[in-house]
């Protein structure tokens, strides 16, 4: 199934969203964007701290990782979804 930017929130399941509705509410200054090329973001997150990669195609999203635990077990997690706000 593609992940389209503009409706990516669909991925996630709610406790997902809402942690990272959390993340963005208190630790959205802790989250930096350090590099960026044609189709790939690269935040860090420094309350965690963890790295978020996110491969782009166009207007969606080809896969992303999170070095976070969460990310192991399930696959997503609220790092990631506050990376693609």
């Amino acid at each position: 199934m593609p992940i389209y930017l503009n409706s990516y929130e669909k991925t996630f399941d709610d406790p997902t969203q809402q942690l990272g509705r959390e993340i963005i509410e208190k630790e959205l200054d802790q989250i930096t964007h350090i590099e960026s090329e044609k189709n790939l973001w690269l935040f860090q997150h420094f309350t965690d701290p963890v790295e978020v990669e996110i491969l782009l195609a166009g207007r969606k999203v080809s896969s992303f990782t999170c070095d976070c635990e969460a990310f192991q077990f399930k696959k997503q997690c609220g790092h990631i979804f506050a990376s693609l706000q």
